[in-house]
């Protein structure tokens, strides 16, 4: 949920209502390069499940815990202290919660059914479906509702 509901498409509608322009060498295009940088990092991290699967369950969902992490990290570039002036930190913040958004969604949904028996796993997986679908529409609602 924290990668949708506090996402490059909830940060990027907020540009325009502070006090001045974010970005005044990217302007319009601001929003579009936030958006395009989460999901290519979203599909480089579901990549990279193929390559390197973390083992444990347990430590992947307290990766997914500390994601939320993000949601101050974001805040504060909302902010714009002073060492936040500039749009590479949100460029750098919003990659690193697509790659983590694809590789631990991947690992999860790989790993969850083989934590479980044989005769079990089949409904695991499904479960692991279904959640990830409450969770992608609480994230966008709860990102909706943020721009309300």
């Amino acid at each position: 949920m924290g990668g949708h509901g506090f996402g490059p498409g909830v940060v990027a509608p907020l540009v325009p209502l502070l006090s001045r322009p974010w970005s005044q060498l990217l302007r319009s295009w601001y929003p579009i390069l936030l958006i395009t940088v989460y999901n290519i990092s979203d599909f480089v991290g579901k990549s990279l499940a193929a390559l390197y699967l973390w083992q444990s369950v347990k430590s992947a969902t307290w990766a997914c815990i500390i994601r939320l992490l993000f949601y101050p990290l974001f805040s504060a570039c909302l902010r714009r202290p002073h060492w936040l002036r500039t749009e590479v930190p949100v460029v750098a913040l919003t990659f690193m919660l697509g790659l983590t958004n694809g590789y631990l969604t991947s690992v999860l949904m790989i790993m969850a059914p083989k934590t479980v028996h044989a005769s079990e796993a089949e409904l695991a997986a499904v479960f692991m479906v279904v959640f990830l679908g409450i969770g992608l529409v609480c994230g966008s609602v709860l990102g909706w509702v943020w721009l309300i």
